[in-house]
């Protein structure tokens, strides 16, 4: 049981020490900016962007959308149909390739 706890607690601290390297900038996303960039990820990662009100916008997968395995994932605040995105609040969550969610966080998104 003892080899369960420290399991779990291992895990829940990777867990941190990744959520800690991931970056996302600009916050807030400006007319002038061309991408809001995630860094710092995982390779495989899955990014699925959501409104506030929890619809789902985008998905992104690291290396899968750039075809490059550089940790960065670069969205141009477009839909997953590549019209842009209102004006708001918006939700991002970082999921590794285990379905485990390694961060969240908001986006503003100014026009």
């Amino acid at each position: 049981v003892t080899s369960g706890i420290n399991f779990k607690l291992t895990n829940e601290i990777k867990k941190r020490a990744v959520s800690s390297q991931i970056v996302v900038y600009p916050n807030p996303f400006k007319p002038q900016h061309k991408y809001i960039t995630f860094s710092g990820l995982d390779i495989p990662t899955v990014i699925k962007i959501y409104t506030i009100v929890g619809e789902l916008v985008k998905t992104a997968k690291e290396p899968d959308d750039d075809g490059v395995a550089d940790g960065i994932v670069q969205w141009d605040a477009k839909n997953d149909t590549s019209k842009k995105v209102a004006s708001g609040i918006y939700i991002y969550v970082i999921e590794n390739d285990r379905n485990e969610i390694i961060k969240k966080g908001k986006i503003g998104i100014i026009k």
